[in-house]
């Protein structure tokens, strides 16, 4: 099989941008979530809930989404090569560079305060830690929302090009 046929083979394109799209939807209700219904609540933690309601769930959430991230950075990363045409390999490049600043931002960041927060022993700075927490996961919801809708935009455009949806342009 030649490299051009599976280049451009649209269904390596659409299974690239399902696997981002279903990631990203996993990371990005989390997000939501976090920020929605959990943060508000998390005035109440003190030391000794600290374990219980944020270590022991921050800890579960690393060992499910580390996975996750690295096979959608991938898929977005292979996605670049399966895209043709200027503007659409362009959007797939800003994927690229929104996953890598979600990553960053992560790995920079929010896992080491979580480790901080897991390790805190003093109550002074439980507050101030969990707001600086919350403000880099709400960073993350909105660059994760952009990677979703970004995401859907290059699935919407893809389907119009391959005329598997209604299109004025046809």
């Amino acid at each position: 099989m030649s490299s051009s046929l599976i280049r451009n083979n649209p269904a390596i394109q659409y299974s690239l941008l399902f696997c981002i799209l279903v990631i990203s939807s996993l990371y990005m209700g989390l997000l939501i979530s976090l920020h929605l219904i959990w943060y508000p609540g998390w005035s109440a933690i003190t030391i000794d809930t600290l374990d219980l309601n944020f270590s022991r769930p921050a800890k579960e959430a690393v060992r499910i989404f580390k996975p996750l991230v690295i096979v959608i950075d991938l898929a977005s990363i292979v996605l670049i090569f399966f895209t043709k045409g200027k503007k659409r390999r362009f959007l797939s490049v800003c994927l690229v560079f929104l996953l890598a600043l979600f990553t960053f931002i992560s790995a920079r960041y929010v896992i080491p305060l979580n480790i901080e927060l897991a390790n805190l022993t003093d109550g002074r700075f439980l507050n101030e830690k969990l707001l600086l927490w919350m403000r880099y996961n709400d960073y993350r919801m909105v660059i994760i929302i952009l990677v979703w809708l970004l995401a859907l935009a290059l699935l919407i455009d893809l389907s119009k090009k391959q005329g598997t949806i209604y299109s004025k342009r046809q």
